[in-house]
């Protein structure tokens, strides 16, 4: 089955993104100061402002779901002592709390509930264990990746070696973990732009032949401007049944942003078809209850999507802080630097 890009609400991104005052406007109209910097995700790239911020990303690589959260890694490290004291983590069972590299990387092992007696469902068999693999890139942003092994019971009753059991499946996860996706990794600076093949993510980057399939997505807040976002999606693309993208819906229904656009009526600013460095799309640029903006750019397979928000997250009142011209402007200068990075 092809992946298609998820709409993810605006919420998620302001969730997880530190407040910053708005300062004086003198850059809203200025290109110069939207397009200051190159930054990459995946195999693409675009200009944003200097004084941006990474918010929480997702991406897939070499058969692996991975979640990114800048300036997380000491908490994430608080948390896994945390399960290890409680002795649980929700509804699982604390197993092991691994080192893997000194302030580096660490492996959280819990096991799901269940017995040995009974299979967990009728298609699955055994005891099922999760591995977290956190490990940290830059200063202090965290990764999380997580496999889960299974054992399978003796006689219908746990096995007699279980413990060693228990560690040499979890050396196989973890080790799988560090050949398919870890050991591959670089530290990168944000305002690096690499000159050969790879993936870029936030504060790293993954050397490989630019064959492999990625899909991921990386959200940015701009520092000047409180409640302005950009998203970059790319890997994905369309399945048989999806409608391009002047053709559906632009949220969920059921999503925060949909809610709030169900509440007010939108409308157009613009819309229409836009080729950018050779890539045919489409945009469409809205608007509702006043200063509120949503601004979003397709390529025609689904496999690229820049988007950005103004004024949209749920607990503000006054949107934008940028007029629709100054949102225009931002839009129209960023946009058209969209390209693939190599």
């Amino acid at each position: 089955m092809l992946h298609r890009i998820p709409l993810i609400s605006t919420l998620f991104l302001s969730t997880t993104l530190s407040t910053v005052q708005a300062v004086d406007k003198p850059f809203a109209a200025d290109n110069a100061y939207w397009t200051a910097q190159p930054f990459c995700s995946g195999r693409y790239q675009i200009n944003l402002p200097s004084n941006r911020i990474s918010g929480t990303g997702w991406l897939k690589y070499n058969g692996w779901q991975i979640r990114v959260r800048p300036d997380y890694w000491n908490l994430e490290v608080e948390s896994a002592l945390e399960v290890k004291e409680k002795g649980y983590n929700g509804s699982d069972s604390f197993i092991e709390n691994r080192t893997v590299i000194p302030n580096k990387a660490i492996a959280i092992v819990t096991q799901a509930p269940g017995s040995w007696e009974h299979s967990v469902s009728k298609h699955l068999k055994g005891m099922i264990y999760y591995v977290d693999f956190y490990f940290k890139l830059g200063k202090n942003d965290a990764y999380s990746i997580r496999a889960f092994v299974r054992i399978m019971p003796v006689n219908g009753k746990e096995p007699p070696n279980l413990k060693q059991l228990e560690k040499s499946k979890v050396d196989e996860a973890i080790r799988h973990i560090r050949n398919d996706f870890f050991d591959k990794l670089r530290d990168r600076n944000e305002s690096e732009i690499p000159q050969q093949q790879g993936i870029c993510l936030t504060e790293g980057f993954i050397v490989d032949k630019g064959t492999e399939p990625f899909f991921g997505s990386a959200g940015i807040k701009i520092k000047n401007y409180k409640d302005v976002y950009a998203e970059l999606t790319t890997g994905g693309s369309l399945e048989k049944d999806d409608k391009p993208l002047l053709k559906r819906d632009l949220v969920k229904k059921n999503s925060v942003m949909g809610r709030l656009m169900s509440l007010a009526k939108y409308s157009t600013i613009r819309q229409g078809s836009r080729n950018i460095n050779g890539m045919a799309g489409s945009e469409k640029l809205v608007k509702w209850q006043g200063k509120r903006y949503l601004f979003i750019w397709e390529k025609d397979d689904g496999s690229v999507r820049f988007k950005m928000t103004f004024g949209t997250s749920d607990n503000n009142s006054a949107g934008s802080p940028l007029s629709e011209q100054e949102a225009l402007t931002a839009w129209d200068a960023i946009l058209p630097t969209l390209k693939k990075r190599i």
